[in-house]
């Protein structure tokens, strides 16, 4: 697994007791570094007791034995490990945005909070998100436009290599780079700044490296980020700085000149819909359910060919709505949603499955409603799981 860009991981544990929607034991300090949380508790580890013999379990006794981040980071680490044996080209950083933008939120506490970060890792969401239709695209670019400047500034230069240490007038200039995707997706992908391939600044002052780390700034993070994207490509920007000396002398570009700014990028999305073969008047999307079987959630991945109201829902096989999971207006293209495997009413309907293929293809007429699944011989399921269906009219 590639680790060349560390993620902090917090501890998720025991259920609350206190009733602010945390739980009660992290294992672990926590603050504004926390990316996201894993398991850290509340199972049964395969680590003995040297005391008993037997098997630690946190769930009875949650303030004794192996948890906290000693048992979250592993879990992480595993999870980023899976994720990246789906999609071989993923690196730490894009490993890092993708469990965040997976991770289900955690109840009072909102995404960024200091003891949650984005939220717990979701890996049935990440998994799905590099698998299926879905593609992942790596690019850089390093034509780049200088659309503006900043003067009145200063900036403190520390140990910089070609710099001398001191306090200059600075000058921002603002770059900019916008990128096309080689295949367009049907929507707007998730993308991301690879930031650790990127070069340029942020704001940051006073500017500091430890030569500790090797010849190159390396202990310093460049920093680009997302202006804006949608289906065809994306901007990016960042920053650099003409750096004068206060008392005169030979000027310096910080990090580097104009020219220099280099922008890397991940994305990932749909990039087309499967037709339904050669019937006249359909029109088609594909929907993932992961996993199948389920036993605690089932990520839901679909692609709509138009926007529109939608209404997804659970059915059993007698037709009977089990769970209404969305009800809005969606663009066209890729959407996500999760269903816990309860009912209406909250009540945890057991062990589950989709009564169709993973990835099946789903009609509509015009004059027909709701959208349907193509039959199928038998539901598919593994015995003792009970089979749904997924509807959208």
């Amino acid at each position: 697994m590639n680790i060349d860009w560390p993620a902090a991981v917090g501890a998720s544990g025991p259920p609350d007791v206190t009733g602010d929607g945390v739980p009660d034991y992290f294992g672990s300090e926590w603050g504004n570094h926390i990316d996201f949380l894993a398991p850290g508790g509340r199972f049964i580890e395969t680590t003995r007791s040297v005391a008993t013999g037997g098997y630690w379990e946190i769930e009875t006794n949650p303030f004794f034995g192996f948890g906290g981040t000693s048992a979250a980071a592993p879990a992480a680490a595993g999870s980023a490990g899976l994720i990246q044996s789906l999609a071989l080209t993923l690196n730490g950083e894009d490993l890092q945005q993708i469990l965040e933008l997976n991770a289900d939120p955690v109840a009072n506490h909102p995404v960024g909070d200091p003891q949650v970060g984005a939220g717990s890792i979701n890996l049935d969401a990440a998994v799905a998100m590099v698998t299926g239709q879905n593609r992942v695209e790596h690019g850089s670019t390093s034509s780049v436009v200088d659309i503006g400047t900043v003067a009145g500034l200063q900036r403190s230069i520390l140990d910089w290599p070609g710099i001398p240490s001191d306090l200059y007038n600075a000058t921002k200039h603002i770059i900019r780079a916008t990128v096309t995707y080689t295949t367009p997706f049907i929507a707007t992908p998730a993308v991301w700044p690879r930031v650790a391939y990127s070069w340029g600044a942020g704001d940051e002052n006073p500017i500091a490296y430890s030569p500790t780390t090797g010849t190159s700034p390396a202990a310093w993070t460049p920093n680009v980020w997302l202006v804006s994207a949608d289906q065809n490509g994306a901007t990016f920007e960042t920053h650099v700085y003409r750096l004068f000396p206060i008392g005169g002398g030979e000027q310096h570009w910080w990090p580097v000149a104009p020219a220099g700014a280099f922008f890397a990028y991940t994305a990932i999305g749909q990039v087309s819909v499967t037709a339904v073969g050669d019937t006249p008047g359909m029109r088609a999307f594909e929907m993932s359910a992961q996993p199948n079987p389920a036993s605690q959630r089932i990520s839901l991945r679909f692609t709509l060919p138009s926007t529109g109201h939608v209404a997804l829902s659970v059915y059993d096989l007698g037709g009977r709505m089990v769970r209404s999971l969305e009800s809005s207006t969606l663009a066209a293209g890729a959407h996500h949603s999760r269903w816990d495997l309860k009912d209406e009413n909250g009540r945890r309907l057991g062990r589950g499955c989709t009564s169709h293929d993973s990835r099946r293809r789903w009609v509509n007429a015009p004059s027909a409603s709701p959208w349907r699944a193509e039959p199928t011989k038998g539901t598919g399921c593994q015995p003792g799981t009970r089979p749904f269906i997924f509807g959208v009219s």
